[in-house]
């Protein structure tokens, strides 16, 4: 029975293109107005989720991402032009970069490293 479900289950998915791969958002509060940004990409595609999250009487704008290789400027450029001057924002993910990296100085520059 468990096996026959996961075949179903399987069987469902959205085909995807090679060189692309997603992200995923779980909430146990609501989530809203979910979009799908895709970022520059010379190669693989990727993208970032943005939805709003309403919890304790707030409405948190939450972006989800997976940049490519190396974190590229390019991507974390896109991704930070949807971002900043948002309330409430909630930036997660792999960004593929570490401190002290010109990307990570781009991020913190634009928010604030929790």
């Amino acid at each position: 029975m468990l096996r026959e479900r996961a075949r179903d289950a399987l069987a469902l998915r959205a085909a995807v293109p090679a060189g692309t791969f997603g992200v995923a958002l779980l909430s146990r509060f609501p989530i809203r107005n979910a979009r799908t940004l895709y970022l520059w990409s010379l190669g693989e595609q990727t993208a970032a989720i943005a939805a709003e999250i309403e919890a304790a009487g707030r409405v948190f704008n939450v972006f989800v991402t997976h940049l490519g290789n190396g974190g590229p400027r390019e991507q974390l450029d896109d991704l930070l032009g949807a971002v900043v001057g948002r309330e409430n924002a909630i930036v997660m993910g792999d960004f593929n970069f570490a401190p002290g990296t010109e990307q990570y100085g781009a991020a913190t520059s634009a928010l604030e490293d929790a």
